[in-house]
């Protein structure tokens, strides 16, 4: 602060403090100006602390009181009641649930936290009644219409399932124990309000309908379109005032884990032989694709790494890959086996004589000399799967649902496990070479590529009943 920004606020007095506060506060909310207030004292006190001004005049600054419950109480029709209970989709756990929430509070008029304490004792069956914990020790007993019992039993029956918890509500994903807050509730019956659109979530609908316009996706995708819109509204509103930024979390979604296929050796050699088929004007493109399920069955590289390979980072000679800036910026190099490496070399001599003026220094090449495109490669992959019965065929130029090219490093992380144990090798001793080798910098992450298959469910069981081994009973 200046020299004449000290004299000035040396001048201060109570009359200018609260002409500043009444003219700052003008048009806000009572909550504003209480917040206002509170930081306009403990800059004074702050002020004093310092030196800059010899006089508390924190006492002149006027406060502002609020109380809650001030305002009018929004009320649903029966119509908006009935479009947030018709927006839960009951064909998932989660819609059975939160519909089931959503009934309780609209018809029986319970609080957030009376439903998050109901618990399994509290449902009276045979005399068709609740008891409902309220506030203190207080127990009330309403009745338990034949709509509200219909929903809380299909949600018993088929989602709830075994739990410690007495709570007849319980988290979706583990641990599995009742929920813990009200806001949790609150939160549900706020997503059902923004689906239908009701209150002020009406003109936000426009994004979110766009958002959810893909069907058969998981939630995630959902929130990343959104996420999408909000970045372009946020553009957009530096332009024009006028627009409206979609919330954060109007759309939550966490991405759930997409169980892989593990590919028979079999398998990945179909794959090959029907890449070494596909329709080609100069040969390069089979040539690359067979060569490129092979390398990635091979070495269990991810797709990325594979395609961002340039000719210099293939030592033929001594059989190493150099991965440059693969995830979290680390680069490493792989070994691989002589098989591996002779595919490699003919694959080069056999790609340098049909094409002789690549426009890359891609390793991989694509039809014409250029390095390959993950969209496209991961079409193509698609294409070869339907061809052998991995996938469905494909419908309207969409890839479907089935086996990825991710897939092959989840089998490599997977088979190799299977070998080691079948082996004897100690799991244990061994598994963070394995994590080095994938590019890991722990072996926490190299979870996620192990799939539970039966072969290794079956190692895993004997040796933990194994006495004397590492991990089995002493």
């Amino acid at each position: 602060m200046g020299t004449g920004g000290e004299r000035a606020l040396e001048t201060l007095d109570a009359e200018a403090i609260r002409t500043f506060l009444v003219a700052r506060v003008a048009g806000r909310s009572l909550e504003s100006a209480r917040l206002l207030s509170i930081g306009l004292r403990s800059f004074l006190r702050f002020l004093v602390l310092r030196g800059v001004i010899t006089r508390d005049l924190s006492g002149a600054v006027p406060r502002v009181r609020t109380y809650q419950q001030t305002s009018v109480p929004v009320v649903l029709s029966p119509d908006d009641v009935e479009r947030a209970l018709a927006t839960a989709d009951r064909s998932t756990p989660r819609g059975r649930r939160d519909y089931a929430i959503v009934l309780l509070l609209a018809r029986l008029g319970l609080r957030a936290s009376e439903v998050m304490a109901l618990e399994l004792e509290d449902l009276h069956w045979r005399a068709a009644e609740i008891v409902v914990r309220g506030k203190g020790p207080r127990r009330d007993h309403v009745p338990l219409l034949a709509d509200v019992g219909d929903a809380l039993a299909q949600y018993l029956r088929e989602d709830r399932g075994a739990s410690p918890s007495r709570r007849v509500f319980l988290r979706l994903i583990p641990p599995r124990v009742g929920l813990s807050r009200p806001c949790a509730i609150d939160h549900i019956v706020r997503l059902a309000l923004q689906r239908a659109g009701i209150g002020p979530y009406r003109r936000r609908v426009a994004h979110q309908r766009w958002a959810m316009a893909p069907q058969g996706v998981q939630r995630a995708t959902w929130a990343r379109r959104l996420s999408m819109a909000r970045r372009f509204a946020t553009w957009r509103q530096a332009h024009d005032p006028q627009t409206e930024v979609p919330p954060y979390g109007a759309l939550p979604g966490r991405r759930r884990r997409r169980r892989p296929h593990i590919f028979t050796d079999d398998e990945v050699r179909r794959l090959m032989a029907q890449a070494a088929r596909a329709r080609s004007r100069t040969g390069v493109r089979p040539l690359t694709y067979s060569t490129l399920i092979g390398l990635l069955a091979a070495t269990g590289l991810c797709p990325g790494e594979a395609l961002a390979l340039d000719t210099a980072d293939v030592d033929l000679d001594t059989g190493l890959l150099l991965i440059r800036q693969s995830k979290c910026g680390m680069s490493r190099v792989v070994p691989v086996d002589d098989s591996t490496r002779e595919a490699l070399r003919q694959y080069l001599a056999r790609r340098t004589a049909l094409c002789l003026r690549p426009r890359s220094p891609a390793f991989l090449l694509s039809e014409h000399g250029r390095c390959l495109r993950g969209n496209a490669t991961r079409r193509m992959f698609a294409v070869v799967s339907c061809a052998i019965g991995l996938r469905p065929p494909l419908q309207r130029r969409r890839w479907g649902r089935g086996p990825r090219l991710q897939d092959l490093r989840h089998t490599f992380a997977t088979r190799r496990l299977v070998e080691w144990y079948r082996d004897g090798v100690d799991v244990t001793r061994v598994l963070p070479t394995l994590a080095t080798y994938l590019g890991h910098v722990g072996i926490g992450l190299t979870y996620w590529y192990i799939e539970a298959v039966p072969e290794l469910l079956a190692h895993a069981r004997t040796r933990l009943g194994s006495p004397g081994l590492p991990g089995g009973p002493r």
